[in-house]
């Protein structure tokens, strides 16, 4: 298998989209900010899906948990069991590794070190204390598509259960495009 490097980010739209939409209604694709990720990408990772669609299976990963309401990471791909165990350890290994253990293309704010709080600011002694308004609220990423080895998680349970469904939404459209 090969490493992960390309991994999109992406927000899960909310209220969820009905079962029947692509997967492009159902969630907010963060631009990524490089070529990898455009010029068809996206629809050959799908296409390669397409070809496993009998192997593809929705896993919980009970090792990676979001931290906040301890709902654990499910993953959408077709891998084989001796695949995704191997894809397992990379996952725990982008979710807990320190900056850097993981090389990926674009930053994934699937990591614990990216979506720690800032480190507070502090006072300098004898300078009188300036007010810190920010008004910049931190949307993160909470659906990823791995699109070199075509796998898809998110901690989101309901939508996961959803995802096979927005892939083949998603596919029967791309392929009434292409008759």
């Amino acid at each position: 298998m090969m490493t992960p490097y390309h991994i999109q980010r992406a927000k899960i739209v909310s209220p969820l989209a009905p079962a029947t939409e692509r997967l492009s209604k159902a969630v907010q694709f963060d631009y990524m900010g490089s070529s990898e990720f455009e010029f068809g990408a996206l629809p050959k990772s799908f296409r390669r899906l397409q070809k496993n669609k009998d192997a593809w299976r929705v896993r919980r990963v009970a090792t990676i948990s979001d931290g906040t309401t301890d709902s654990f990471l499910r993953v959408f791909s077709a891998l084989s069991d001796d695949e995704f165990v191997e894809y397992e350890a990379f996952l725990y290994k982008l979710r807990n590794g320190s900056f850097g253990s993981v090389q990926l293309k674009e930053r994934s704010e699937f990591s614990l070190e990216e979506r720690a709080p800032p480190a507070p600011i502090l006072p300098v002694p004898g300078r009188r204390r300036r007010k810190v308004v920010n008004p910049y609220v931190r949307v993160y990423a909470d659906f990823w598509w791995d699109i070199d080895t075509d796998v898809m998680f998110s901690f989101h349970k309901i939508f996961m259960n959803r995802l096979s469904d927005y892939v083949t939404a998603s596919l029967g459209y791309m392929d009434t495009l292409v008759t």
